[in-house]
């Protein structure tokens, strides 16, 4: 079945969801995008027929999903602007690519700093990108490793989506070390002025999870990982009571 123009931008817009979005309008314009694990390649093919971006990088890791990505790519008429790699992580780049900006969402936090670190010892983040990643879980370690790396967290979102909390960092490259307190580690600099009622929200539900888990564990003989459970929760409790008082 062919489809016209209009049709594979309204087939695009309709799939794409209120997370990817949020992360396409982080995304500076007119710049050459690397989307890591980009599964459909909906966000560059998004930002290409909107005219946000003219050329982009989409790779996968396994060869499933890079055939369909590619099939994706064609069928919206735009393989010309965005190459299809297959490969881990940020290895698909090359230094002559002059990659601007990476996006890496839908990962957890662990696994974005391990692509992030593995791109950074084989000089794949050479010409400093902007880097706007969206980590599923472990949002902390993603923050360690952008501030001890070069970057500057400029900009963050939260935003709930079909029923799941999601944070997107945005980061530009810097000379002058950014230093964060356990609370912006854990919690972010700006999520809570993004969206305050998310924020809450998805921090209340944390603190509540980690209350029963500290419970749960009273009397197990794992009580360094449970003490390091009760510095979360007062670190969340303390930041939820500075709003409370705020508001009254």
């Amino acid at each position: 079945m062919k489809w016209n123009k209009k049709e594979r931008e309204f087939t695009v817009q309709k799939n794409l969801s209120k997370r990817l979005k949020k992360i396409a309008e982080c995304v500076p314009e007119a710049v050459k995008l690397a989307d890591i694990g980009s599964d459909h390649a909906y966000l560059p093919i998004f930002l290409c027929q909107k005219g946000r971006i003219h050329q982009a990088i989409a790779s996968e890791v396994s060869q499933g999903p890079f055939e369909h990505m590619c099939s994706e790519v064609e069928k919206a008429g735009l393989s010309e602007s965005i190459d299809c790699r297959l490969g881990d992580g940020l290895v698909t780049l090359r230094l002559e690519d002059q990659v601007e900006a990476v996006t890496i969402a839908g990962m957890g936090g662990e696994l974005i700093a391990k692509i992030l670190q593995e791109a950074y010892c084989t000089q794949r983040l050479q010409n400093r990108p902007c880097l706007i990643l969206q980590p599923n879980i472990d949002e902390i370690l993603v923050r360690k490793w952008l501030i001890g790396h070069g970057y500057r967290i400029t900009d963050e979102k939260i935003l709930e989506d079909a029923g799941k909390m999601y944070e997107i960092i945005v980061a530009l490259p810097t000379d002058t070390p950014q230093e964060l307190t356990d609370v912006q580690l854990l919690m972010g600099i700006y999520t809570k002025k993004d969206d305050p009622e998310v924020f809450n929200s998805k921090w209340q539900r944390k603190q509540a999870n980690l209350k029963g888990i500290i419970e749960q564990m009273e009397h197990s003989d794992q009580q360094e990982l449970r003490e390091t459970f009760k510095k979360k929760f007062s670190l969340i409790q303390q930041e939820l009571e500075e709003d409370a008082d705020e508001k009254e």
